[in-house]
């Protein structure tokens, strides 16, 4: 038998496809434990000597503090100066405006006076050649004014007791365009603001 001749029958070809793996499985995120962190510092807390040394440190800055405010204060109700600075002052202090007081007495001191003060007794030279020592004892005045006399070189002016002067007189301020900032009034005891003196005449 003859061998049949021909093409022979065409063979298909493919491929294989290979199954598909399946999804995997969502992870799950899972966080890692970690250890907790450390504290932080603390600090130390005050001891009994710093509260004790933070307590006097603030009393004596209210200390500070009031004896400032009296300070202004006293200026701010001293007619003598300025009323503009006065107001000015008084409005930085939330205090009410000082009045414009054309006179005012008041209670005399070796501060307000400017004065010379011996053993606490003020002693100021008046116009008309005169000094004053402001004390009821006349010793003390004597004392005062003797002690004045030799800061001033008063050797020529004889101080004894016999001539001193004793004198009811109240100090009245004056206003800002006086020529003086203040005067002596005849007074009588328990007038107001009356205080004694002995007055030494030249």
């Amino acid at each position: 038998m003859a061998g049949a001749t021909g093409s022979p029958s065409p063979r298909t070809s493919f491929s294989r496809r290979k199954p598909s793996s399946p999804d995997p499985p969502p992870r799950r995120l899972v966080g890692r434990r970690t250890t907790p962190a450390p504290p932080a510092h603390q600090p130390r807390r005050p001891t009994v000597c710093q509260h004790a040394a933070a307590l006097r440190a603030a009393e004596q800055d209210l200390a500070t503090h009031r004896q400032r405010h009296a300070t202004l204060t006293a200026w701010l109700h001293n007619p003598t100066h300025d009323l503009g600075a006065r107001t000015a002052l008084a409005q930085l202090l939330g205090l009410p405006a000082p009045a414009d007081t054309p006179t005012r007495r008041f209670q005399p001191n070796a501060h307000n006076l400017k004065a010379d003060e011996y053993h606490g007794i003020p002693v100021i030279e008046l116009d008309g050649d005169q000094v004053i020592a402001i004390t009821d004892d006349i010793n003390q005045a004597l004392h005062a004014i003797t002690h004045y006399g030799n800061d001033h070189d008063w050797a020529h002016i004889n101080i004894t007791a016999d001539r001193l002067r004793s004198e009811w007189v109240a100090f009245e301020w004056q206003p800002e365009d006086a020529e003086c900032e203040w005067l002596t009034l005849d007074a009588e005891p328990g007038d107001d603001m009356a205080v004694h003196t002995y007055r030494l005449p030249y």
